[in-house]
């Protein structure tokens, strides 16, 4: 499976003191030893601070297993079909009062692609010097160039030319903030949920834990209206019941401006939730992972309190309504014992690993 690489701007917070660009990273099967310097890597064509990328892949992409993106990008293949490096030929075997001698229909444009796509199997397809092309082969070409061209959509334009440097005046903002009182509300607080919802939305947690489930009352429903099993593995197949279309959907309506499904997960935040700003006391920080937003009560379904690190010394909690008692944002200096317990949640919560700007990180969970 091919792999982009995550913006590193939000993980520079945990820079190792003294270093450019490197923080220490500990496998979970390994938090009492030292941690591993881990370091950025620069990407081409991007010049600022959060040209760095991780070097881990953290955000994976195949369109070849996203079918549903298709719907997305008609631009894109529209652009693929007229270059000229394919001739794209089928019969047009719907056309039964041709039988046998069935009409060539010649593919040359995104209606003609969606129209004709069940029959690919059978398309004859040449390359621009005449020479037979497999199905296998084109579908290759037109995956691997779709997946570059989703990849600078989501993660250049939106991920790191929109939401990076939004994020450098969040943190900063968070500093002012915390030396003006006890009181805590951003001026960017929208900046900031959005960022903490897409953030979110790269979770592969995210497909288990809430679209695979809607998805499967929709495959209910539709076996309950007479659908058969290849009926709906054929809809799955073209994406209307693949996880991954909505998951990669949501992301990539985000990155060209249409920001109304983002807005409502925001919109939900704003409603139910106080946001606090908690600093770690002296002599302990914050670790954070690749799933740095976890869950730290629940009441029912409700998640009734998250935390998201922001830097080694500031986390953002977000508290329900009911449980803060209706107030207003607050700020909290918390103790060393409290920290413990988020690092372990956080560490509980990570796939693999977890980043710290300290070489050392048993004395903090």
């Amino acid at each position: 499976m091919k792999a982009h690489k995550v913006p590193a701007t939000y993980y520079a917070s945990w820079k190792i003191p003294g270093k450019n660009h490197s923080f220490y990273v500990f496998y979970k099967d390994k938090l009492y030893n030292e941690g591993q310097s881990k370091s950025y890597k620069e990407v081409d064509k991007i010049t600022q601070e959060h040209s760095f990328f991780m070097e881990e892949n953290f955000y994976y992409l195949d369109i070849k297993n996203v079918p549903g993106l298709t719907y997305k990008l008609q631009n894109e293949i529209e652009e693929f079909l007229t270059n000229g490096a394919y001739s794209i030929k089928c019969q047009d075997t719907l056309d039964e009062d041709s039988a046998p001698d069935y009409p060539v229909i010649e593919i040359r444009d995104y209606s003609q692609f969606m129209y004709w796509r069940d029959r690919m199997d059978s398309w004859i397809i040449k390359d621009s010097d005449g020479n037979n092309v497999t199905v296998d082969a084109f579908k290759n070409d037109l995956g691997t160039y779709l997946f570059g061209k989703v990849g600078k959509i989501i993660e250049e334009n939106y991920f790191a030319n929109e939401l990076e440097p939004k994020w450098n005046v969040i943190k900063s903002e968070i500093e002012i903030q915390r030396n003006s009182g006890d009181d805590f509300a951003l001026v960017h607080q929208d900046d900031l949920l959005e960022f903490f919802i897409v953030q979110y939305l790269r979770l592969e947690g995210v497909i288990e834990e809430y679209i695979k489930p809607t998805l499967g009352i929709f495959r209910d429903v539709f076996s309950s209206m007479g659908y058969e099993d290849s009926e709906l593995d054929k809809m799955k197949n073209e994406g209307l019941l693949a996880p991954e279309s909505y998951f990669y959907g949501a992301l990539l309506d985000a990155a060209r401006g249409d920001k109304k499904r983002l807005q409502k997960h925001m919109d939900s935040i704003k409603q139910n939730y106080v946001i606090d700003l908690l600093k770690a006391e002296e002599g302990i920080s914050f670790i954070t992972s690749t799933k740095p937003c976890v869950v730290m009560k629940m009441e029912g379904t409700f998640k009734a309190e998250m935390i998201f690190p922001v830097t080694p010394q500031y986390c953002i909690r977000f508290i329900g309504n009911k449980l803060a008692g209706n107030r207003s944002g607050k700020f909290y200096e918390i103790k060393s014992s409290d920290v413990k317990v988020i690092n372990r949640k956080i560490i509980s919560e990570s796939k693999n690993i977890v980043m710290s700007d300290s070489k050392i990180i048993s004395d903090r969970i």
